[in-house]
């Protein structure tokens, strides 16, 4: 059993030393081709100079293709019909989603000087209170007028 370990012991030592002196290099021809393989000289200043004006220039395609993209999406918007102008005007008011609460029935979200969120018979200010809500509509009608047939606000 001995002889057995010995031998693969020499065995072993003898494959390793051979990859070693393989791999070691006396001759000197590994200096010549890192000699070969040198970069070329580089000026600083030009390579800088080249890299932020082809920075600058992937910012501008950036934003270029991010207008485009924008401008496809608000076209696309505006055609299907559910385009929204955001207005500040106190007069405009819109049906942003219609949506069923429990205990309380169709409930509307409305854009009205502000995002809120009103069911039947809520006082959306001291002139108008919604009489009717249904699945495509809000309907509100003047708080002070009885012979006010009321206004719907269709939800777009």
């Amino acid at each position: 059993m001995k002889k057995i370990l010995f031998t693969l012991l020499l065995v072993v030592s003898s494959v390793v030393n051979a990859e070693v002196e393989k791999s070691v290099d006396v001759s000197g021809e590994n200096d010549i081709r890192k000699e070969e393989k040198k970069l070329p000289d580089v000026d600083l200043e030009q390579y800088k100079d080249e890299l932020l004006s082809y920075q600058q220039l992937q910012r501008k395609n950036m934003m270029l293709k991010l207008q485009a993209e924008n401008q496809k999406l608000e076209s696309e918007i505006k055609k299907n019909g559910s385009f929204v102008s955001y207005d500040t005007d106190d007069n405009t008011m819109h049906v942003m989603s219609i949506m069923t609460i429990p205990k309380r029935g169709l409930c509307a979200t409305i854009f009205y000087g502000g995002i809120r969120r009103v069911c039947k018979g809520d006082v959306i200010n001291e002139d108008y209170v919604v009489s009717d809500i249904t699945g495509n509509y809000v309907e509100i009608r003047m708080v002070n007028d009885i012979s006010d047939t009321g206004r719907k606000i269709y939800l777009r």
